[in-house]
């Protein structure tokens, strides 16, 4: 004698999935809303150096991006690089993301030295840094 009947079911509720998809949905819908906001900047560690002394470089997008072009550093001997760091936040709901791109640098001479801009793609439009 069985106390239970045990139900088939012929369809899966698709209802149980739905906690899940509203979860990762911001993951997926965040992309084309972070290209459209893109920033791509530049950061130095020290504005001024002597001749040999070392600083960093960093190039950071709030997207994800690729076809990441360096400046020319060619007034500088590069001590590391490229060093790549990427982050990923998910808070209260908000998606951020970044991408930064860094060097180690000396200067090989004295005088007003200038890093140039770094571009990057995203979206299929090219990006320059500031």
């Amino acid at each position: 004698m069985t106390l239970f009947k045990k139900k088939r079911l012929k369809h899966f509720p698709f209802f149980y999935l739905l906690p899940f998809i509203l979860e990762f949905l911001p993951f997926i819908a965040v992309h084309p809303a972070m290209a459209q906001n893109l920033k791509f900047e530049a950061a130095v560690s020290k504005n001024r150096v002597e001749a040999g002394e070392q600083f960093t470089v960093t190039f950071t997008a709030n997207a994800n991006v690729s076809n990441f072009s360096p400046p020319s550093l060619s007034e500088f001997r590069v001590l590391s690089g490229t060093n790549q760091s990427n982050s990923m936040q998910y808070i209260n709901g908000n998606f951020s993301q970044s991408v930064s791109f860094s060097y180690v640098l000396a200067a090989q001479k004295e005088g007003q030295l200038t890093i140039g801009s770094a571009t990057v793609t995203s979206g299929g439009n090219a990006y320059k840094s500031n």
